[in-house]
């Protein structure tokens, strides 16, 4: 899967690849993702980026950007896919720039394909993400940082692993469907044992 997804990209097997999964609206940043490539290319001498998402209203500031910046052939706009899972295999890296988040669905299917993550510090993310353990994080903004965090996982493949594992154990403690089922048959049983009189409030 690896080889052919970079194959179609355009991407070389040794190439970094850093891997962006969100629809083209101001929420999600990319411009500061499209900077972190270029930033990344400038510092590392190598990298191309992919944007997996549907367009939106940043989808024409996004295209100027890369021709502003040389990037229309390193920085990849594929638009709405359903095979998100070819590209996390064949990425290096997640590079989240969101300012503000929910779930975040695609950060606990990264941990699952043990993709190493770099993110924002969103509310969202607060309690799954720690920085250091499993993923690197930065402020929202700041694309210095986001550019260092990418740079060091691609940099330091053994350090990325070893995040990239521990997010997968978290991932397998927190959103597995086991670990789920355990987590409702707990809070069953603690009403269960609740006083009756506690229960009617």
């Amino acid at each position: 899967l690896r080889s052919e997804c970079r194959e179609e990209l355009g991407v070389s097997a040794g190439e970094p690849l850093m891997l962006a999964v969100a629809r083209h609206e101001p929420q999600k940043d990319l411009s500061t993702f499209v900077r972190t490539v270029a930033s990344v290319r400038d510092q590392f001498g190598a990298g191309q980026g992919v944007i997996v998402g549907r367009t939106g209203s940043e989808t024409e500031a996004l295209n100027a950007l890369r021709i502003e910046l040389g990037l229309c052939d390193a920085v990849h706009l594929i638009g709405t896919r359903s095979d998100v899972a070819r590209f996390m295999c064949a990425a290096d890296v997640l590079v989240l720039t969101s300012r503000s988040e929910g779930a975040a669905g695609v950060v606990i299917e990264s941990m699952a394909h043990r993709l190493p993550i770099v993110a924002t510090t969103v509310a969202g993310l607060e309690g799954v993400l720690e920085n250091e353990k499993n993923s690197l994080t930065a402020p929202v903004g700041d694309l210095a940082a986001l550019a260092a965090a990418s740079l060091r996982m691609l940099d330091d493949p053994e350090f990325a692993a070893g995040l990239s594992l521990n997010a997968r154990a978290t991932y397998e403690e927190r959103f597995t469907i086991g670990r789920s089922a355990d987590s409702l048959l707990a809070m069953y049983r603690q009403v269960a044992a609740q006083p009756k009189a506690m229960l009617r409030g």
